[in-house]
């Protein structure tokens, strides 16, 4: 996205009192699940019902016993982005020059 771009936030939320701004009809459509609570991704083995799919993702992990991330200090392997940046902290944080590893 251009400079420009950037600086028109045209999509503009409906629900009265709300007021906040997106740059993209995909991003608007994202945010208004916050309104309607609606929960669009239901778990295949448990029935638990997700507003966002990479949260239905993550979840799916918990079944799997899938442990995408890993700790490049120790080995520690966990399922969440956030487990490991907390983990991290045993070590003193991330390292700084390797970006956080990202999941699959």
């Amino acid at each position: 996205l251009n400079l420009a771009h950037r600086k028109s936030r045209t999509q503009q939320c409906p629900q009265p009192g709300c007021g906040k701004r997106f740059y993209l009809a995909t991003h608007l459509r994202r945010h208004m699940v916050i309104h309607t609570g609606a929960r669009e991704f239901p778990c295949d083995t448990c029935g638990k019902s997700f507003k966002r799919k990479n949260h239905l993702e993550v979840h799916r992990r918990t079944h799997t016993g899938e442990t995408p991330l890993q700790c490049e200090v120790c080995g520690y392997r966990c399922r969440q982005r956030a487990s490991l940046t907390w983990h991290m902290r045993r070590h003193g944080g991330p390292p700084r020059d390797h970006p956080e590893p990202r999941g699959t």
